[in-house]
């Protein structure tokens, strides 16, 4: 049998954007679901007795989305710029 080195047959798995993808997701739907409650307390201190607001489901979508969006296009550009350091410019600096 050859051995092939140190890592040889590990298995690598990409957790990539399921973090911010279930985060996202999941403050999303407390946004949409806490939101109104938490108006009426609101409201309701201020002596308003009846008040209600809907939140935009629309708005929660995009706003996840351009969440998502941005966190990937961060992270690679974070990637692209760790690529470019070489072994031999941390050691000359």
């Amino acid at each position: 049998m050859e051995n092939r080195g140190r890592h040889a047959g590990a298995r690598h798995t990409k957790k990539g954007g399921e973090p911010t993808v279930g985060a996202t997701i999941v403050g999303g739907f407390l946004g949409v679901y806490g939101f109104n409650p938490m108006f009426v307390l609101i409201t309701g201190s201020l002596g308003i007795m009846s008040a209600s607001m809907p939140p935009p489901i629309d708005l929660v979508i995009i706003t996840c989305t351009l969440i998502v969006m941005l966190s990937y296009i961060f992270a690679m550009l974070i990637a692209w710029r760790i690529r470019k350091i070489t072994p031999r410019s941390l050691i000359t600096e």
